[in-house]
């Protein structure tokens, strides 16, 4: 108990001392923290998170970060490793109901700092059991503040920069991806580990495409060489994840093949439209899924009405959505469900008109055809279903309409004799018991 009280005294007294002395440890720092970016430190934050650095308390340096330690160690950013001298020496701050849209600030709570990488998320070196975290920063945060030592857009020291210069950089960085000149020179790369301006017009131009479907963070992880190794396979191309001058002339092409999107299980859309919805939307229409299933998420039901619809299609029940079963879905002669769509007794019109006629043709029925199904349209049609292997439930959905009315349909077993003459009860007594030998006869086989 004294070895735990004793440490935990120290650690405070600590703190408290970096706290106290934050501002005079931040005017000796300070000349450390030269040419230092938002977009950099975004990318040095983005680098802690990809490569799991772990969370180290007094820890600076790469890979064992404190909180204060994970801004610190982007050159010295902030100008100390305290983060009560970090808020204490910004340039400017602010509640963080008023945050500007500029990546690259910090965040403060009392006693711990982080870094707002845009998109309403941020990425803070939490606590010994979770490392370095990237989660929403709704709820957790107090202050937002510029960082001393770092640009934001518009000169040095923090000051300067807004979210339209922000956008106006990003969208002349983008211009450079697409032009016809190679945005590296022969002998230049990107690859894992690299960060900066072009990295983020690489994972712009790579967005554009459908191959990247994260944040341009301007850092060269995984998710960045996952997604230019895919580009670089369709483009036939050396799959090597290394962005050099070739691969640069590819992207830049007008001609730069786009990614391939299999919707799948887990998928959502941003808003309240895009691709699963209108998914959505087509299988509720040819009655695969209920209408108040589309919600934009590929879920479970979504999975299993496209697995019905490629089985009733005679395609391969994957659950998937890749393009070509897409152009399936949504071609104008899409199948209806087949086992959806059932006459229940009462149901009227030109169709039930057609089904008594055909149920009469096959002679599972001698009675005129009325339009409405009745009793008798239903005990003719669960003979139909009996002699043609089909759960006899009376009601034929569009699957069994579309037998009845194929050269396949089984014809009813009286079909050769001639029922003219005799009394309508004494017609289905007779049909009764050719239905009751047929079935005799199929059991002795």
């Amino acid at each position: 108990f004294f070895f735990f009280f004793f440490f935990f005294k120290q650690k405070t007294a600590y703190e408290m001392l970096r706290s106290l002395v934050g501002s005079e440890m931040c005017i000796r720092d300070r000349v450390k923290a030269a040419s230092l970016t938002s977009s950099g430190l975004v990318s040095h934050a983005y680098r802690a998170y990809n490569e799991h650095w772990s969370y180290v308390w007094g820890g600076a340096s790469p890979g064992a970060v404190d909180c204060s330690g994970l801004i610190y160690s982007y050159g010295g950013a902030g100008g100390c490793h305290s983060s009560g001298g970090m808020i204490a020496n910004s340039p400017e701050s602010g509640s963080i109901g008023s945050i500007p849209n500029i990546p690259g600030l910090g965040l403060w709570t009392n006693g711990h700092v982080g870094v707002y990488v845009g998109n309403g998320m941020a990425i803070d070196a939490e606590n010994e059991r979770l490392g370095v975290c990237l989660k929403p920063i709704a709820g957790r945060w107090s202050k937002w503040f510029k960082v001393s030592g770092v640009s934001y857009g518009g000169g040095s020291g923090g000051s300067g920069g807004s979210a339209s210069s922000s956008s106006s950089s990003s969208s002349s960085t983008k211009k450079s991806i697409q032009s016809s000149t190679p945005i590296v020179q022969k002998d230049e790369t990107l690859q894992l580990g690299s960060s900066g301006d072009m990295v983020k017009a690489l994972q712009t131009r790579l967005g554009e495409l459908g191959y990247y479907k994260y944040s341009d963070t301007g850092y060269f992880g995984n998710e960045t060489k996952e997604a230019l190794e895919a580009f670089q396979a369709k483009a036939g191309l050396n799959v090597t994840g290394i962005f050099d001058s070739k691969t640069a002339t590819a992207l830049s092409s007008d001609n730069a093949p786009k990614a391939t999107t299999i919707y799948a299980k887990g998928m959502k859309d941003d808003g309240d439209t895009g691709s699963v919805r209108d998914i959505q939307i087509r299988l509720s229409q040819l009655d695969y899924l209920p209408a108040e299933s589309i919600t934009g998420y590929f879920g479970d039901e979504t999975e299993t009405a496209v697995a019905t619809f490629q089985s009733s299609s005679n395609l391969e029940a994957t659950g998937t959505v890749p393009p070509e079963v897409k152009d399936k879905l949504m071609a104008e002669n899409a199948l209806m469900n087949p086992n959806k769509g059932e006459m229940p007794l009462g149901t009227t019109g030109e169709e039930v008109t057609k089904v008594q006629q055909k149920l009469r043709e096959l002679r599972y029925t001698t009675a005129a055809a009325t339009g409405t199904y009745n009793e008798e349209t239903m005990t003719a049609a669960k003979a139909f279903q009996e002699f043609n292997g089909m759960n006899p439930t009376g009601s034929l959905n569009r699957g069994q309409r579309e037998t009845l009315f194929s050269a396949n349909a089984v014809k009813s077993p009286t079909y050769n004799l001639s029922l003219i003459h005799i009394s309508e009860p004494t017609r289905l007594l007779s049909i009764s018991y050719a239905v009751f030998c047929l079935k005799k006869k199929k059991k002795k086989k």
